[in-house]
């Protein structure tokens, strides 16, 4: 323990990441996407409604017109 503190990598993830397997890593993706479901500062409605004035994929706004 005492050699843990005293070296300056020990609390850090090592540079090519954690050593986990594909079934593993789906797992910890899939409780994360539970957990939190995106990063937004907008009420959901306001959200929603913006997304429903954008044009379709591959049309700009001023081609409405």
């Amino acid at each position: 323990m005492a050699g843990k503190l005293n070296d300056p990598a020990g609390g850090k993830e090592k540079a090519e990441g954690e050593r986990e397997t594909v079934d593993q890593a789906l797992k910890n993706a899939e409780r994360k996407d539970q957990q939190q479901p995106g990063i937004t500062n907008k009420p959901l409605a306001e959200e929603e409604q913006q997304q429903r004035e954008l044009p379709p994929r591959g049309h700009a706004k001023s081609e409405e017109a």
